[in-house]
């Protein structure tokens, strides 16, 4: 399997001693748009297009993949692509616009059901904290709700089960 250095601001160490208290490169509470990203390093300042627009891997990839323990389904897994190569910015829109998919159904009823209880309270938490609390509860359970409180990203691990694949990690969110 071909080797790829990540992004400064995409990549987690697992292998670190500290990483129970990480501090990640990248701030950014998944349940908002990539805009509110902002690095560990300038935290008053939005991410710059400096940045967004770097390859996330180098070399540079046409695909991207990201999976996620938490995630129940396999075709969960958040496909990327960009055939001059996958940047920062496609990553991080990737994983904002897949996490605000909507849990079908079938989905929801695989779940255990102590779980669709954690995941409904975290929908609704959610929704409330919401610009249009109404909208949000109208428009269903949605992937990030999966992730219950752990919505702080932490950065990418590489997959050791498939190529072009790395893992998402999270952390609880502060609020």
């Amino acid at each position: 399997m071909p080797q790829f250095r990540l992004h400064y601001a995409l990549a987690f160490d697992a292998q670190s001693p500290h990483r129970y208290h990480v501090e990640p490169a990248l701030l950014w509470d998944l349940r908002y748009p990539p805009e509110y990203a902002r690095l560990a390093s300038a935290r008053d300042r939005r991410l710059s297009s400096s940045v967004t627009s770097q390859y996330a891997t180098s070399p540079p990839v046409p695909i991207f993949r990201v999976t996620c323990g938490i995630f129940p389904y396999r075709n969960w897994t958040i496909e990327v692509h960009n055939s001059r190569g996958v940047t920062v910015g496609d990553v991080l829109n990737a994983l904002y616009r897949e996490l605000r998919h909507r849990v079908n159904s079938a989905e929801w009823n695989g779940a255990p059901r102590t779980h669709q209880a954690r995941v409904a309270e975290a929908f609704y938490g959610r929704s409330r904290r919401s610009a249009d609390p109404r909208h949000e509860q109208h428009a269903g359970v949605r992937r990030i709700d999966w992730l219950l409180k752990s919505t702080a990203f932490v950065g990418l691990t590489p997959s050791v089960e498939r190529g072009y694949t790395w893992t998402l990690t999270t952390k609880r969110a502060d609020k």
